[in-house]
């Protein structure tokens, strides 16, 4: 459940812990090129269109690495979701005050966003105990989370950048076809929002308005058993690229398992 990744180019880097590994992606798969040691263990990870990787600890500081090096050390922390742009993002972590995140000539920077006082009934700003994970698309800012209503379970709310919340989405019912458990990846597609959880082990579509289209079991279009959604990215083409892992049958390891989801 610790496992991150960013395709950037023809590259795809995955994170786990202190290791940061670059593939080179083609439509025939992934070929492994190299690995980076880290000196501190990473749980969060994003990217821009400069080719910086935003490495996030959670508990510490915020570091940049481009081109095989570490190439950025910050003052800020949380995990640092980035616009695609490098000129700002939202920095989140469990129940933390969420920061929006200036970057300033490689100078990032951070003051308090909408969401504050999460584990306080009586400072609370917005409507979440917890967050899962944040997504910012090129119109929106996804949060996932824990609601502090406490029968409302996990939702996701779309805002503007400015801030003002425009869709709420998620069943309210335990037998909502869109009732959600953890929320591992997010995206905003040219016909609406995508969301992988890793609890149900589906993929959940909805429409531009909210109106919920579907989801689909990972076992039915992937054909796994009992996998783990660990994180997903809107591609270039429209396609979804998802990471998986799985225990083997014998036991004998973990597999990380990548696919490219098309055609909604």
């Amino acid at each position: 459940m610790d496992h991150q990744f960013v395709k950037q180019g023809n590259q795809v880097f995955h994170l786990l812990e202190n290791k940061l590994d670059t593939y080179e992606y083609s439509e025939s798969g992934l070929e492994f090129v190299s690995s980076m040691e880290l000196d501190d263990d990473f749980e969060y990870l994003s990217g821009d269109s400069s080719g910086m990787l935003y490495l996030s600890p959670g508990i510490g500081d915020v570091i940049g690495v481009k081109d095989g090096k570490k190439a950025l050390q910050t003052t800020v922390d949380g995990d640092l979701n980035m616009h695609p742009s490098g000129e700002w993002g939202i920095s989140f972590w469990v129940n933390s005050d969420t920061q929006k995140i200036a970057n300033q000539g490689g100078n990032l920077t951070a003051e308090p966003w909408i969401l504050t006082g999460l584990n306080k009934d009586e400072e609370r700003k917005g409507l979440f105990s917890m967050i899962d994970d944040v997504q910012i698309t090129n119109s929106h800012i996804m949060v996932a989370g824990s609601m502090a209503v406490e029968d409302e379970g996990t939702k996701i709310v779309v805002y503007d950048y400015d801030g003002n919340q425009l869709l709420k989405l998620g069943g309210e019912d335990i037998s909502s076809p869109d009732k959600l458990g953890s929320i591992t990846g997010m995206a905003e597609t040219e016909n609406g929002f995508v969301a992988a959880d890793g609890n149900m082990r589906e993929i959940q579509f909805w429409a531009k308005d909210g109106t919920h289209v579907g989801a689909i079991s990972t076992e039915d279009i992937f054909g796994v058993s009992y996998p783990w959604l660990e994180d997903m990215q809107l591609l270039d083409d429209g396609s979804l690229l998802i990471m998986l892992t799985q225990e083997r049958d014998d036991g004998s390891a973990n597999e990380l398992m990548f696919f490219r989801l098309t055609g909604f």
